[in-house]
């Protein structure tokens, strides 16, 4: 495999698409739960600023493959093809 070839066209990219849709949906779920449970009752949370989640892919050795496939497809709900 070679980072020169566009991650759509390797023979791989929807298995690691999909897993990382998986991976990524459950760690926003598990911080939200977070979230709910714990930081919303801590009284140095202030309520009106937004709580972040930032996300990144390094699950793999040749992480980086899905690009932002994977997060397109988890908000918007659409699959690159």
């Amino acid at each position: 495999m070679s980072m020169f070839i566009p991650p759509y066209e390797q023979t791989d990219f929807y298995d690691n698409l999909n897993e990382a849709i998986v991976r990524q949906s459950n760690s926003i779920l598990k911080k939200n739960n977070l979230y709910n449970d714990n930081y919303n009752k801590c009284s140095w949370i202030n309520k009106d600023n937004p709580y972040i989640i930032a996300l990144s892919s390094y699950h793999q050795v040749n992480y980086g493959r899905e690009y932002i496939y994977n997060v397109g497809s988890f908000i918007w709900k659409t699959l690159y093809t």
